[in-house]
């Protein structure tokens, strides 16, 4: 199967009109609007964890040239992010009708262009039906190992249980509105390698009110 990898212009990639999610779209505005009627906050969400992550680099997006327009490259799975990128860009395009949550894109978009991205790493398959195989794999379950096999609960909670301490007070500290503030700021801005060095020392951790139990950090402070 041929394909490659390239990044694409963000204004290049358009949505499926016949994503799988919802049924067939006459045109790019339908189709985003029938995606936003399915996900609806989750697009939101998804929107703010790009803001503060970036898109997932383990997770390309997949197209194939466009039908209509050689130019162009349709989005056959990432449609959800790249949909998501569209409305940072241009919030007006969330339908008046769901008011609340033009307004959050609004809000997301203020902040979201401060750094935009504008290209998008995609993997290009030269037809649908050479793509499909995989998105097959990827949407259907673990196929008899084929697919991806999901961890159960045990798995899970190992994996969040191994997490380097530095992620872990990264997460704890994006949440806690309790924590002090200018300790917090000062802790955001130490490189992950220093940070984790330093929470290794549980000497460390006792004078900044933290603990570590089973790999996992506790705070010593009440909620």
């Amino acid at each position: 199967m041929k394909h490659e990898t390239k990044s694409i212009a963000l204004s290049l990639l358009e949505i499926n009109t016949a994503n799988p999610r919802f049924e067939m779209a006459d045109n790019q505005r339908e189709a985003i609007r029938k995606m936003i009627e399915d996900q609806k906050i989750k697009l939101a969400n998804l929107a703010q964890d790009i803001i503060e992550n970036g898109l997932n680099p383990s997770d390309y997006t997949i197209v194939t040239p466009s039908e209509k327009n050689k130019e162009l490259f349709t989005v056959l799975e990432g449609n959800r992010r790249i949909i998501a990128l569209k409305l940072l860009n241009k919030p007006k395009l969330v339908p008046d009708e769901y008011q609340t949550l033009q307004k959050k894109f609004k809000l997301l978009s203020s902040e979201y262009k401060k750094n935009p991205i504008t290209e998008v790493n995609c993997v290009v398959f030269p037809n649908e039906d050479e793509a499909y195989k995989w998105i097959r794999l990827k949407h259907t379950g673990d196929n008899e190992g084929i697919g991806t096999v999901t961890w159960n609960p045990e798995q899970k909670a190992r994996f969040e249980g191994s997490l380097p301490y530095a992620l872990q007070i990264k997460d704890y500290l994006k949440d806690d509105k309790d924590f002090d503030p200018v300790l917090k700021g000062k802790l955001a801005k130490i490189p992950l390698t220093n940070l984790q060095r330093l929470l290794s020392d549980p000497d460390v951790r006792e004078l900044i009110g933290l603990s570590a139990e089973k790999g996992q950090i506790m705070s010593h402070f009440p909620p």
